[in-house]
């Protein structure tokens, strides 16, 4: 028999399960939706996304690197362009000068990537992936 008791705590908490899904859902899709945000916000920093996504495949099969998250390159770009002044609330130009500091460290350490004999900075390497892979999504 069900008591009144049982049925109340079951229904309380599945009450209570149900809205802690409802609020994990409703945060992942707002956070879902502000990447999104952000690897538009970087893509149009680019001159051209058409040969920055070209630059981007050349690079995904050189090295083989496989199935690479935009999100995952959204969010590591971000975080090294937050270093040089850049949140997503600043404007283009404020965009443009953090990629240009994050390029200029770049070479400073090294950090250089060969794409089919061309030498670019990481930095500009991973924002021609995120245009590859927002070229294949849309």
């Amino acid at each position: 028999m069900l008591s009144r008791r049982y049925a109340l705590k079951f229904f309380g908490f599945g009450g209570v399960a149900s809205a802690g899904l409802f609020a994990y859902g409703l945060t992942s899709s707002v956070l879902q939706s502000r990447n999104e945000a952000l690897q538009e916000a970087l893509l149009q920093s680019l001159t051209n996304r058409h040969h920055a996504a070209e630059i981007g495949k050349a690079w995904v099969q050189q090295y083989r690197l496989g199935f690479v998250p935009p999100k995952l390159v959204a969010d590591r770009l971000s975080q090294r362009l937050s270093t040089y002044g850049w949140h997503e609330n600043v404007e283009m130009r404020g965009l443009r000068r953090a990629i240009a500091a994050a390029v200029r460290q770049d070479f400073l350490d090294g950090s250089i990537i060969d794409v089919r004999g061309w030498q670019i900075a990481r930095t500009q390497a991973e924002l021609c992936v995120l245009a590859h892979l927002n070229s294949k999504r849309a």
